[in-house]
């Protein structure tokens, strides 16, 4: 039988007798994140909610994509988080961005350095 379906979950679509494609998505793990102060000069926090365990990854890229901090890198249970990160003296004054990376998702946040 051919035909389409749908759920939370997956996306299945019947070609034919021996043809099946299934598109499954995974849960959205993170649903907030937050980076503070904005304009900063020496820490920042990352404040973020995760509604399912994932393996969190939170790096600082400079305006051209290069990264200048590793913040994070574990796997966290589902909960609200919020991480203090002591920045470099070495970077000059700018626009950054602050980036948070689960399995299959990732959030952006820009970040004045004074």
């Amino acid at each position: 039988m051919r035909g389409t379906s749908f759920s939370p979950t997956a996306l299945t679509i019947e070609i034919g007798e021996d043809v099946e494609f299934v598109l499954r998505s995974s849960h959205n793990a993170v649903s907030t994140f937050t980076v503070f102060p904005d304009p900063v000069s020496e820490n920042i926090t990352e404040a973020y909610t995760l509604n399912s365990s994932a393996f969190i990854t939170i790096r600082m890229f400079n305006t051209v994509g290069v990264e200048v901090a590793n913040i994070l890198k574990e796997s966290q249970g589902p909960g609200q988080y919020r991480n203090t990160y002591s920045l470099n003296r070495d970077l000059p004054p700018g626009l950054y961005f602050v980036r948070i990376n689960s399995e299959f998702q990732s959030f952006t946040n820009k970040l004045f350095l004074k």
